[in-house]
């Protein structure tokens, strides 16, 4: 908890980070990473993925987790991660999809499995009937399972996840080799489904209908 909140400042992240020693640069966080993913499905380690995602916020930690192939990495672990793992990792991936235009190729490694990912976790966090979400029909997503993602989420997680996910789509908007990939892995579809299983939720019905203007195009 204190390194946590320690990280949440941009001071603390640069010191964690060991910025102002070439030769140390980055070692305690490679350290964090290699415990994040050896006790990947230990809840007692949940508070690495916020200590990463603090540090994704520093334009040097999100370069370091890009130049050093760790992103895909965290792509293909990410089905494995409970509702708070994948939260922070939500956060990262929002963060490093800043540097876009010099790391598409990382962003969008494994045939943009990014975009599958998110929509996959959309439709959890809005769609309560399991049974139904079967019948999208979007093959991408059939085989990602999420299995210690819990559909029983408290409201204010549920708008963080949203809002995160949407970000996401809205960065990459700008890009028309992501569009290319979204439409390609079924977003439109997707957002539709959402949307006319949503109640009560205008809000975020009208920040979907403006992602699907853009793909539609």
């Amino acid at each position: 908890m204190i390194l946590t909140n320690l990280t949440l400042a941009e001071e603390g992240q640069k010191k964690f980070l060991n910025l102002e020693n070439e030769k140390i640069k980055g070692i305690v966080f490679m350290k964090l990473l290699d415990k994040f993913f050896e006790y990947i499905y230990n809840v007692e380690f949940n508070f690495c993925s916020s200590l990463i995602a603090n540090i994704s916020s520093l334009k040097e930690g999100r370069q370091m987790i890009l130049e050093f192939k760790i992103f895909k990495i965290f792509l293909i672990q990410m089905d494995k991660l409970n509702n708070f793992k994948i939260t922070n990792m939500l956060r990262l991936i929002r963060n490093c999809c800043f540097e876009f235009e010099t790391f598409k190729e990382e962003l969008l490694v494994s045939d943009a499995k990014l975009f599958s990912l998110l929509i996959k976790i959309l439709i959890l966090t809005n769609v309560k009937d399991k049974r139904v979400i079967g019948d999208i029909g979007i093959k991408h997503i059939d085989d990602i399972y999420f299995p210690h993602f819990s559909q029983e989420i408290a409201h204010n997680e549920k708008e963080i996840i949203n809002d995160l996910i949407l970000d996401i789509f809205l960065v990459l908007t700008n890009v028309e080799e992501a569009i290319v990939h979204m439409k390609e892995k079924g977003l439109y579809k997707a957002i539709s489904y959402v949307k006319n299983n949503l109640t009560n939720n205008e809000n975020l019905k009208d920040r979907l209908f403006v992602i699907t203007n853009y793909i539609e195009n």
